[in-house]
């Protein structure tokens, strides 16, 4: 379903527009709870073990490690999965903005992000209370042959979500929040880089599509959004937020708009054959 900024009655109150709810709570790993004036995303995430180990700096070419001076300010022990956290908290947190909603002339909008992790419920280090039929989503390093990191839902779920989405980007991710899919991270060459493209597949755990010119999308790409997390993982902007709560509401995949270009099809065909 192709995301469209409807033209909605001004509110003082989230959820007149979105009233969000899960008829099976336990199932869905990621969730976004809509209150009168904030939203609360909580993740329920299970990293594998390797994810869970120190954190390092991909190796250069040479052999030699990189020096990351972000990396040497984080605590011994520092993790992939403490990495991961702090990307996805960091970037889906903080203060947004809808055109819809005022409350006392403030259109802000705080959204605090919550990760319960699979192993600190496991040792008991959780400070939250977790059901024990709680379903969490899957965070693992991608295969070594892949050349990025992906989001992808399990085999049984691939092909049949086409006709439902009428996007091809739903061949091997069918979204649902229920079934949000499984986020594959290839190492980076800084600590910085990993976290934001952790960011952006969590994007994708929270219900949206990509907005960059990837072959799935014909090569075409939205103009003015090189500066948002669904193209090239920068910041998290008010319609890729907006675009979360529909996706939950709705439950359907959202997806940025798309069109198909003979020139620029072909154009981004050649570049990609020749990467």
């Amino acid at each position: 379903m192709f995301y469209k900024n409807k033209d909605l009655e001004i509110t003082d109150n989230l959820r007149t527009h979105y009233p969000v709810t899960y008829r099976h709570p336990k199932m869905a790993p990621v969730q976004v709870h809509v209150g009168e004036h904030e939203i609360h995303i909580i993740a329920h995430l299970k990293f594998s073990k390797k994810l869970l180990t120190p954190y390092e700096n991909m190796p250069l070419p040479n052999g030699e490690k990189t020096t990351d001076v972000i990396l040497g300010m984080k605590p011994e022990g520092f993790t992939y999965a403490d990495a991961i956290t702090e990307g996805i908290i960091r970037n889906w947190g903080g203060v947004f903005a809808f055109h819809w909603y005022r409350i006392n002339r403030d259109k802000r909008v705080p959204v605090r992000v919550t990760i319960i992790r699979k192993d600190e419920v496991l040792n008991g280090t959780c400070p939250h209370k977790v059901d024990k039929n709680q379903r969490f989503a899957y965070v693992k390093f991608a295969p070594f042959f892949s050349p990025s990191s992906f989001v992808m839902s399990n085999p049984w779920r691939w092909l049949w979500g086409l006709p439902f989405n009428f996007s091809l980007e739903s061949f091997a991710l069918n979204w649902s929040p229920y079934h949000p899919g499984t986020i594959n991270l290839k190492k980076y060459k800084s600590l910085t880089r990993f976290e934001q493209v952790a960011a952006h597949e969590f994007g994708h755990l929270l219900g949206i599509g990509d907005a960059y010119d990837a072959p799935y999308r014909f090569f075409y790409q939205l103009p003015n959004v090189s500066h948002y997390m669904m193209c090239y993982n920068r910041k998290v902007q008010n319609v890729e937020l907006e675009m979360v709560l529909n996706a939950h509401l709705k439950k359907r995949m959202q997806y940025f708009p798309i069109k198909f270009n003979f020139k620029t099809f072909f154009k981004g065909l050649k570049e990609y054959f020749k990467s």
